[in-house]
């Protein structure tokens, strides 16, 4: 029964340590050509779901550097969904202190994942282009590193293996109210790592809709499972304790 309960929490963790360990990548293109427009931007590439951007970027000649205004030039945005689908195509506005940018409403990233976007400035005999992507997640945070993925998955681990000492060490009590003690111990210790890994699968893998959608269900029902456990074994402990008090003082047989 020992090996077999071992088995299953070293199997979890390291599942969950894997899976956390890989992260998500962006992409960014430029187009280079022997003569016409360099684009250059600052992107926020991870962005908040249901919330106002403003994208911006400065345009300048190749081939001398300088910044280039509206005068004869007009650049054009354009926004597309997870499926390719574009949402929003239109130009781009020169502001006074030499930049340009385009407000996206919010409405347009309702849902979670990847939107593709471009940018091309053209006149009559030169242009420049440009293309990336945005990754929206529920509250905009960046992938995390593999080096953050194993440290993650060395806590959670570490935090699964004191929960497991806990479940041996009640094996080889007979002390009743000690080992629902070391049960309650256990019980606590599962419920952080659920709470731990939901906050991480939230802020890690916000762009797969379903399965956090899921597991946040999931999340849900078993911390109350866990929750109406956790506080029967406190209670019939107390009970326990007070019958072996009420025993050792001799109120009862």
């Amino acid at each position: 029964m020992r090996k077999i309960i071992i088995s299953l929490f070293i199997f979890f963790s390291l599942a969950i340590s894997l899976n956390l360990v890989a992260g998500k990548s962006t992409n960014l293109n430029s187009f280079d050509f022997s003569s016409g427009y360099i684009i250059i931007e600052s992107p926020q590439e991870n962005l908040k779901q249901l919330t106002d951007y403003q994208y911006n970027f400065f345009l300048y000649n190749d081939s001398d550097g300088i910044l280039l205004d509206n005068s004869s030039i007009y650049c054009t945005f354009y926004l597309a969904n997870k499926t390719g689908g574009v949402i929003l195509f239109q130009n781009a506005t020169y502001f006074s202190d030499d930049h340009w940018g385009i407000d996206i409403n919010k409405n347009n990233f309702s849902d979670l994942g990847a939107y593709a976007y471009g940018v091309s400035c053209q006149n009559v005999n030169f242009g420049g282009a440009l293309s990336g992507f945005f990754d929206v997640t529920r509250e905009g945070n960046a992938p995390i590193t593999e080096a953050q993925g194993i440290i993650i998955g060395i806590s959670i681990f570490s935090i699964m293996l004191i929960g497991l000492f806990f479940i041996v060490l009640s094996l080889g009590i007979k002390n009743p109210v000690v080992k629902i003690v070391m049960l309650g111990f256990a019980a606590i210790f599962l419920i952080i790592i659920m709470l731990y890994t939901s906050v991480i699968i939230d802020q890690t893998l916000g762009s797969y809709n379903d399965l956090v959608s899921g597991y946040g269900i999931f999340l849900f029902v078993m911390r109350f499972v866990l929750l109406i456990a956790t506080l029967t074994i406190i209670i019939f402990a107390g009970l326990i304790g007070l019958r072996l008090w009420k025993i050792k003082r001799g109120l009862i047989g």
